[in-house]
């Protein structure tokens, strides 16, 4: 990934990826832990950096990202859950209970929220276990 857009993601800046195609955004990862430009901003080191606008805009233009996988088989799920960002959370539940949003029928939304939420990282944990076990149970 380029440096000035894994630089943006770090700052909650979605300027940059505005007029990118979706698989271009989708194709946007870091070299070994292969995450995307949500996990990039979701485990920033500066906290108000971390933003539910930017997650807001990006799944909005890219929702595909919700589920995407890091090397560790990390969502952006699991990441908001186990650095306590529970706004992300609620961003992140809402979106997946909307992810099929141009199919009428409930049951697909419904189904895309629960592999959302049941899915497991390389450690087979699930986000509510990554919340849990650091501590982050509001």
């Amino acid at each position: 990934m380029d440096l000035n857009f894994f630089k943006a993601a770090s700052a909650g800046n979605s300027e940059p990826f505005k007029d990118m195609a979706r698989d271009v955004i989708e194709s946007l990862l870091t070299a070994k832990a292969k995450n995307t430009i949500l996990h990039i901003n979701i485990i920033s080191s500066e906290r108000e950096n971390v933003s539910t606008k930017f997650v807001e805009e990006i799944l909005e233009k890219c929702p595909a990202l919700l589920l995407q996988v890091n090397a560790k088989g990390d969502t952006p799920l699991h990441l908001a859950a186990k650095f306590g960002h529970f706004d992300i959370v609620r961003v992140l539940i809402e979106r997946a209970k909307l992810a099929q949003r141009g199919d009428e029928e409930l049951e697909n939304r419904i189904e895309a929220f629960r592999q959302m939420i049941r899915m497991v990282n390389n450690e087979k944990n699930t986000a509510l276990h990554e919340a849990v076990s650091h501590g982050n149970v509001d």
